[in-house]
């Protein structure tokens, strides 16, 4: 007695944190952009945010994605669906659905048994590969995807010198703890750079990258920043739109990264570019 209507899939991706507007949001909505030519993909999360604004920052079509806010997630809401990937940082939620992924940045210590055994882990490189394997052991279902869906290859200026000008580039999110990408040490070093008589007064930096303004420590963060490049030759461009972004890959002569500075990478794995889509994105277009 099965219905004559043929059955649709269902489609969630689960993220906690889609506000923050960081690379493992872009790598889980460039896979959405995918998805939603095949079904409905719903962008699941346990707190409001604006689909409509992820469109705009990643410059990017989620027109058959549909939200959903669930403040008590739970494993019984993955049955719901055909396909249900889990894209959020730290999760420990098992899965029921038919098919069940989990997007990996960066591994954490203790996952539990049932969510291990619940999924097929993505891991966005051999780096976090590592690591998991390292933390979770060997016998889990995993595959390498690499997150390069949202880098753009297609250069404007193919076939032609760019004229770069004297500008250095970082790009990423301003924010202090974990995996921060340190834009405050930038700050300091381009300081001591100009101190120093550094390239004449001819360089320029610029910081861009998402900013959660409902995030206190976060504005503290961004305030520190920008009192430290007071009075130097420098912009700061705070959740910038995608067009502006390109510009800058485009213009920049140098591409700076500082994820990671200071710190031992046998003891804060974690703290290191697990990835790194901006300084791809940048070599891409000509940077050092």
């Amino acid at each position: 007695g099965g219905s004559i209507v043929p059955h649709r899939k269902s489609i969630a991706i689960f993220n906690r944190y889609w506000n923050t507007k960081g690379g493992g949001e872009s790598h889980a909505l460039s896979i959405a952009e995918i998805l939603q030519k095949r079904a409905t993909v719903y962008l699941l999360s346990d707190s409001d945010f604006s689909i409509e604004e992820l469109e705009r920052y990643y410059h990017i079509d989620l027109g058959n994605c549909r939200k959903l806010v669930e403040s008590r997630m739970s494993d019984a809401l993955t049955e719901k669906f055909d396909i249900f990937i889990n894209s959020t940082f730290l999760s420990n939620l098992p899965s029921r659905a038919a098919k069940s992924y989990y997007i990996v940045s960066f591994p954490h210590k203790n996952i539990s048994e049932e969510a291990l055994a619940s999924y097929t882990f993505l891991y966005n490189s051999d780096y976090t590969a590592q690591w998991a394997r390292r933390y979770w052991g060997k016998e889990h279902r995993e595959r390498i995807l690499y997150p390069i869906g949202m880098i753009d290859t297609k250069r404007p200026n193919m076939g032609r010198e760019v004229k770069k000008e004297k500008i250095i580039l970082s790009v990423g999110r301003f924010f202090r703890y974990g995996h921060s990408k340190n834009q405050l040490i930038i700050a300091r070093a381009f300081r001591r750079f100009l101190q120093r008589g550094g390239g004449d007064g001819e360089w320029k930096l610029v910081l861009i990258g998402s900013l959660n303004e409902d995030v206190e420590d976060d504005m503290r963060y961004f305030s520190e920043v920008r009192k430290e490049l007071e009075g130097s030759n420098h912009e700061i461009i705070e959740n910038a739109d995608r067009s502006v972004l390109k510009e800058y890959y485009e213009k920049a002569y140098i591409y700076l990264h500082a994820s990671g500075f200071g710190k031992d990478p046998r003891k804060d794995p974690d703290k290191f570019e697990h990835f790194g889509i901006t300084p791809v994105e940048a070599m891409a277009r000509g940077c050092y």
